[in-house]
């Protein structure tokens, strides 16, 4: 110890000492920027004031023109905003709750309660079941909610149909023209005879 107070000894007139010059370098910084500031406000202070009395006239115009709409925003929030979002969060938590209750989840809660009542420990299990149902409700809820859903009020796409391509017709080989021809010529040799 005998070390420690020595060292408090002889650094404490070197903190003294540069406390004092901090001291001394602020208060002539403060000396050297206070007149300066004090000019800059003076010639500040009325272009401020100016700047208010012209804006004011302008200001109030426009909160004037902004009332009427700000009243009707205000009431179509309260209106029909608020209770549209209300309903839908109804629903939204009827379908978490109906999706909940078709998991297995009551089960799984029921079985890891009667592990927990079997160890006969402290309620720390209880804590645990608790954190792990709520995890797990939590997981399939996000788990269902991400599942895209069709909207049924969407106007489907209109289906192009696609150009089919047609080859062009190929005459068949068969020997009908040669039989035509044939015919052909026997009936105008026996129209000649």
């Amino acid at each position: 110890m005998p070390r420690i107070e020595r060292g408090i000894e002889q650094a404490s007139p070197i903190v003294q000492d540069g406390l004092r010059k901090a001291a001394q370098y602020t208060a002539d910084g403060v000396a050297a920027v206070t007149p300066k500031l004090q000019e800059g406000l003076e010639k500040l202070a009325p272009r401020i004031s100016d700047a208010v009395d012209e804006a004011t006239p302008h200001i109030q115009s426009a909160l004037d023109k902004a009332s009427p709409a700000l009243a009707s925003a205000t009431e179509r929030v309260v209106d029909d905003f608020i209770p549209l979002v209300s309903d839908k969060l109804g629903d939204a938590a009827h379908a978490v709750e109906s999706a909940l209750e078709k998991t297995q989840l009551s089960h799984q809660v029921e079985v890891v309660a009667e592990s927990a009542k079997k160890k006969k420990g402290s309620g720390k299990g209880w804590i645990v079941v608790g954190i792990f149902a709520a995890a797990t409700a939590a997981a399939v809820a996000a788990w269902k909610a991400s599942k895209p859903v069709a909207d049924p009020w969407k106007t489907p796409a209109p289906v192009v149909p696609a150009q089919a391509v047609v080859p062009a017709p190929v005459p068949a080989d068969d020997g009908a023209l040669e039989d035509a021809a044939k015919v052909a010529d026997t009936e105008v040799e026996e129209e000649t005879k």
